[in-house]
């Protein structure tokens, strides 16, 4: 079924904008060209007046507690009110979320499917500054959803957390600029839309003459019209009549008059709420209810007591600012020393945010050598990387003695896919970074959304515990030189995975696929292994031809392998010993897909 949802509402005085005609026409030409099943209006507070009578008809009035607060912050102005509440709608219910000043031109059915879709938004010049929030197509659960709405949060945001005021500065951070970093981060979870699918006409006062009192043809790529009712009101929107769209002709009244009282609703039947249907409205409020709160320290002052405490604490905090001005100049002295010698060494800097570790670094030992082996692949072509987590530091290393080097970056960490682009942008390097949570059997969408080459030099999968199902899952992938990392206690000679869905034991020892998974895998894509690290545990695959025309150390015969401990504490095991470690863990034959497990007294070798 398809949902539609506006949010209207959020303060008592509704914004000084009372319910009028083009709100009217905004629900009449979605009834009329959507055709929704079911059209929820989003409010804290009903409207009233001639036009809200008309229009009620068509909607269902889903009443919501006024929100007061963004994740501690206070929130003043009914905007960002609104946008947690239509984040939240998506979110439990999915479906079209539209402002409601914006007029719905043609159907959206020709949109390609997509979990989350948004237009750009760009300014007259076609500068673009953000992606807007107007209109909003998504599915429920969208992933994007939630990373917007986590946004707002200091403790899960990329950048500090909500914390505008007003009509300042900050007013569209997280309405506008937020997202588009998010899609650069993550373009497999959004279809970004071009500005003139919904935002055709600016919000410059030359662009809305030519919207209100000039008549020009509309491009057929329009979709809707966004009218900028924040900056059309004063002199378009407060002063519309039904008349003057009936009679005079400019762009928007040619469009808007056929949605016109005068001309009744198309026939149809609203469904009413399912029981499907109400319990996505208490998730909603569920979410809006986890966002709504003020932090004490952003509460107004109770008395004359508490406000002296305050202003005693703003005075003890500048002054401990003063104090330690000398030392944190010293600290960020060091701080750009450091990243400046990172820089040099083409390392990025380290995870600032959550996410798993990094397992190896650049240096001897860390797999690096294995992918450096040899004369570099096809010489004076684009070399690719496609990384995921973990390996980015020994690839980066990789990359920074090749000029001209190409890079992608994947990582399940949002906020390392971040330092990572900026890290990107400030070396120079011709990277890109990009987040995902996909599971690694969904890698092929992955793949294709990235928009990913079909040949890169270079494959690197390491530090997922899922490598083996990413390389298998990049079907249309075919590198000339692959590097991933096995899991070296699991008979070499064996086909076994842990399943993608596995999650980790205490000891961290379920994970990854045995080296004769990877063989097999690679001789699918036309590539031999061609060495093994030390340890055993990074595999470097390469082309037939090359592997005889290179020499590479053959990979070592193991008879201990070595782990490292949830404690970080470094173990050599047996081979016996190791399968005793692993017996009980979930284990598929890559070869057979049956499901089975390894014994304590199964020799290294017998696979199964």
């Amino acid at each position: 079924m398809k949902i539609v949802h506006f949010c209207f509402g959020m303060t008592p005085d509704f914004g000084g904008r009372p319910f009028g005609l083009s709100h009217y026409l905004a629900v009449r030409s979605a009834w009329e060209v959507l055709r929704p099943g079911i059209m929820f209006l989003h409010c804290a507070h009903e409207p009233a007046g001639p036009w809200w009578e008309l229009a009620r008809p068509l909607l269902t009035v889903h009443r919501v507690r006024p929100v007061a607060g963004i994740y501690g912050f206070p929130a003043a102005h009914p905007a960002h009110r609104a946008d947690i509440v239509r984040l939240a709608a998506l979110l439990a219910l999915g479906g079209i979320y539209l402002d409601l000043d914006v007029l719905v031109v043609r159907s959206f059915d020709a949109l390609p499917a997509a979990p989350f879709a948004a237009a750009l938004e760009a300014r007259a010049d076609g500068a673009v500054v953000g992606i807007s929030n107007a209109v909003l197509t998504a599915e429920p659960g969208s992933r994007f959803a939630r990373l917007c709405l986590e946004g707002h949060d200091p403790a899960r945001s990329l950048w500090g957390g909500f914390r505008s005021r007003g009509r300042d500065e900050h007013y569209t951070e997280y309405s506008v600029h937020y997202p588009c970093l998010l899609a650069r981060l993550c373009p497999q979870l959004i279809r970004v839309l071009p500005a003139e699918t919904f935002l055709w006409i600016s919000w410059d006062e030359k662009s809305l003459h030519r919207l209100f009192s000039q008549d020009v043809p509309v491009p057929l790529g329009v979709l809707a019209l966004h009218l900028w009712e924040s900056h059309a009101w004063p002199l378009y929107l407060s002063n519309l009549n039904g008349e003057d769209v009936a009679r005079r002709d400019t762009t928007f009244n040619r469009l808007a008059r056929r949605f016109l009282p005068q001309i009744p609703p198309t026939p149809g039947a609203l469904t009413a709420p399912t029981p499907a249907l109400q319990t996505g409205l208490e998730e909603m409020e569920r979410i809006c209810q986890a966002a709504d709160f003020i932090a004490e320290s952003h509460r107004p002052p109770r008395g004359p007591a508490d406000l002296v405490k305050r202003k005693l604490r703003a005075l003890a905090g500048r002054a401990r600012q003063e104090w330690l001005l000398p030392v944190r100049c010293q600290v960020e002295r060091l701080d750009r020393r450091v990243q400046g010698l990172e820089e040099r060494d083409g390392v990025p800097p380290a995870d600032p945010g959550p996410g798993p570790a990094p397992l190896i670094r650049c240096g001897p030992g860390d797999g690096s050598e294995a992918l450096a082996a040899g004369r570099p692949p096809r010489t004076g072509a684009p070399i690719t990387y496609i990384i995921a987590t973990g390996a980015e530091p020994a690839a980066a290393g990789w990359l920074a003695t090749r000029p001209g080097a190409r890079g992608v970056w994947i990582t399940p960490s949002l906020a390392r896919a971040k330092t990572l682009a900026e890290w990107s942008a400030r070396t120079g390097r011709l990277c890109r970074a990009l987040h995902s949570a996909t599971p690694p059997h969904e890698w092929s969408a992955l793949v294709a959304d990235a928009a990913l080459p079909a040949e890169p030099a270079v494959l690197v999968l390491a530090g997922t515990g899922r490598e083996f199902w990413q390389w298998r899952a990049m079907e249309r992938i075919r590198a000339e030189r692959v590097l991933v990392i096995c899991n070296p206690l699991l008979p070499p000679e064996s086909t076994l995975a842990v399943p993608p869905e596995a999650a980790e034991t205490a000891s961290g020892l379920a994970w990854g696929a045995s080296r004769g998974a990877f063989v097999e895998l690679a001789a699918t894509r036309g590539l031999v292994l061609a060495t093994a690290s030390a340890d055993g545990q990074f595999l470097l695959f390469v082309r037939g031809e090359e592997a005889g025309a290179e020499k590479f150390s053959p990979p070592p015969a193991l008879e201990s392998v070595t782990i490292r401990t949830v404690s970080g504490q470094t173990l050599e095991i047996s081979r016996g010993d190791a399968l005793k470690l692993l017996a009980g863990v979930p284990l598929i034959n890559t070869r057979s897909g049956e499901p089975g497990g390894l014994k304590g007294d199964e020799k290294a070798g017998h696979g199964f």
